[in-house]
């Protein structure tokens, strides 16, 4: 149970998980949190937990998404690796891969390959169900378990931010941070989807991972927030939650096949990373609407203008919203009456954030504060 989804834009592939996985059945009444505060729904003899890191790197300009079955899926990314080149084409490739597996099993799992090279950027799409076809995608796709309306606003969202020519450094955050609110407004677990979301930027100039970003959950009035913090490191996702105030970490069975070596190299400075959470990017997710706001800083902060985060500890902090921001956060969505999505979303820098918090408020029919 899996969403994955990737995109072409420009002379870049972008791809995107989310971090569910079926586990086994809760211990005692307490029912098991995601880092985004998702409740699970115990089945029988399990229930869907997070923990999986479906991204996986194949080659230094080649990043694969994997959903299904994923110990075959991983078994098939360690039997390309040692053919792959950045010279062999893709179909090549996957052709060696139809030929070494069982492809008589019910066990069926699909990949995302994201390649940007010499011949510009490549997104392919290969499934046991149908080993001997690859398929080239020109835009979007998505693979997984969900198929409902949030594929689409995936999709819808993709293509909104391809017509408007973002900045390429900022379609992987903006992306990232619409699929993670999904989860936030619809019970997504049901459809074994959810958890923190990951993603990669396959460009011209390498592989570049999400940035250490803060999430903000909060309600239209700001009166309660929680916290999310995602670091990426070493090809693997650290998450600190004030959900569930602990910490989890996600690998992936192929470049960590001894955790406690990941773990020994880089404790330290996750702790450090947990004990400040200081983020380069700032998300503020409305949990009662669709709103984003984006916040990019040159740098990982705990302080900008706008807003001031300090890490009391135990899953507390104390996040001080300077009140122009406030206003934004909590102004009503707009129904504009032809058929739109009412939703808002907007990227600003943070040296930025209140001189476009006050354009906004002023713009609307409201009263500034002082």
């Amino acid at each position: 149970m899996t969403f994955c989804f990737g995109l072409k834009y420009k002379d870049s592939v972008y791809l995107f998980s989310d971090s569910a996985v079926t586990g086994g059945p809760s211990l005692g009444d307490t029912p098991y949190l995601t880092s985004f505060g998702e409740a699970s729904i115990v089945g029988p003899a399990s229930q869907v937990q997070e923990g999986a890191l479906k991204l996986v790197r194949l080659g230094d300009d080649c990043f694969a998404a994997i959903a299904g079955d994923a110990h075959r899926a991983f078994e098939g990314i360690a039997s390309m690796r040692p053919l792959y080149s950045s010279t062999i084409a893709i179909p090549t490739l996957l052709g060696f891969l139809a030929g070494s597996i069982d492809t008589t099993s019910e066990e069926h799992f699909e990949y995302l390959f994201a390649r940007s090279g010499p011949n510009g950027s490549e997104l392919w799409h290969w499934s046991t169900t149908a080993p001997a076809r690859p398929t080239a995608i020109q835009s979007n796709a998505a693979i997984g378990s969900l198929t409902s309306w949030h594929a689409e606003m995936a999709g819808w969202t993709a293509n909104l931010l391809r017509a408007g020519s973002i900045d390429e450094h900022r379609m992987l955050t903006t992306m990232a941070a619409v699929m993670q609110s999904f989860g936030l407004r619809d019970h997504l677990l049901t459809q074994g989807v959810g958890g923190a979301f990951c993603g990669v930027h396959v460009g011209p100039t390498g592989i570049r991972w999400l940035p250490d970003t803060n999430y903000v959950v909060h309600d239209q009035k700001l009166s309660t927030t929680e916290l999310v913090s995602v670091f990426s490191r070493d090809g693997a996702v650290a998450v600190s939650s004030s959900f569930t105030q602990d910490n989890r970490v996600f690998l992936n069975s192929i470049d960590h096949r001894n955790p406690e070596s990941w773990t020994n190299q880089w404790l330290a400075s996750l702790k450090s990373c947990f004990d400040e959470c200081a983020a380069k990017v700032w998300v503020f997710l409305g949990y009662e609407a669709f709103t984003v706001h984006i916040i990019e800083a040159e740098t990982a902060v705990t302080d900008m203008p706008c807003c001031r985060l300090t890490i009391i500890g135990a899953g507390r902090y104390d996040l001080a919203i300077h009140p122009l921001l406030s206003q934004v956060l909590s102004y009503p969505l707009e129904d504009r009456g032809d058929g739109s999505l009412p939703a808002r979303l907007s990227y600003v820098s943070a040296e930025n954030c209140l001189e476009h918090a006050y354009r906004f408020l002023a713009s609307r029919p409201t009263q500034l504060a002082p």
